[in-house]
């Protein structure tokens, strides 16, 4: 079942994780991060409209070093995509277009028809 938001902390979970689950974006944020307060309601927003599709991890990057160094995080928000298990897509940052951007392609490579059925 996809739409599901998990939180995670290091890379044993997230190595576990990947046997099972396929289809996910992982978002690396903090509480006190100005950019990632902005990207929050559209990442939510956009990850709503493609629950069907995926499922989200949320890496608090404080909370969360062991995997935020496995992914060599160095600015947040940074959010990749995985489909089929292999990485696709990579964002950093919290522009509107460019996240819009990131979930219309990841989108598009789950299935090419998968875009059409969402209405962002």
């Amino acid at each position: 079942m996809t739409g599901k938001v998990y939180h995670l902390t290091d890379r044993n979970e997230f190595k576990q994780f990947l046997l099972t689950n396929k289809n996910f974006i992982i978002k690396f944020t903090a509480t006190w991060c100005g950019p990632c307060k902005t990207a929050k309601p559209i990442i939510d927003n956009y990850f709503n409209q493609s629950k069907q599709y995926l499922d989200m991890i949320i890496v608090d990057v404080d909370e969360g070093r062991d995997l935020s160094s496995y992914f060599k995080v160095k600015s947040i928000p940074t959010m990749h995509s995985f489909i089929n298990g292999e990485m696709v897509e990579s964002l950093i940052g919290s522009n509107k277009n460019e996240i819009l951007h990131f979930f219309k392609s990841t989108l598009k490579k789950i299935n090419t028809n998968v875009q059409r059925t969402v209405s962002f």
